[in-house]
Formats: structure tokens, sequence, C-alpha cells
């Protein structure tokens, strides 16, 4: 799978993490840091949080994207 430089961009501007089902799709999602400083991601993504990056690329053009990041 290959991702654009547009939404990877995008991702790292939002200091989220990409991922992608068996379709293609794909999830960002949110990272965070504990208590110790170390990097965690949550990974609990229902199927539905998924899109096709297409609509990832929409979503960022129309700037509604921060509101499909988990």
């Amino acid at each position: 799978m290959k991702i654009s430089i547009k939404l990877a961009n995008y991702a790292s501007a939002m200091n989220c993490s990409i991922l992608c089902n068996n379709n293609d799709d794909l999830c960002l999602l949110e990272r965070y840091r504990d208590d110790e400083g170390k990097r965690i991601v949550r990974l609990s993504p229902q199927p539905g949080d998924y899109h096709a990056e297409e609509k990832w690329l929409e979503g960022i053009a129309s700037g509604e994207a921060a509101k499909m990041i988990l």
C-alpha cells in the first residue's frame, strides 16, 4: 500500500499514526505519551473508523479530516 505524501505529511503534522486494514482503507490514530514519556498509540479502531485514502484527502481539502481522527 502506498500512501500519498499529502496524507503522510498531514498525519505527521497532526501527531498521528496511520493504520491500514485488509481493504487498504486507512485510519489515523492520535499518538499519546504515557506518564513516563513513552509514546503510545490507542489500538482500538472499529471497522467504521477506516476510510479510503481519497476520503481522507477530501477531508484535508475541506478542513474536515481532523474530525475523522481517533
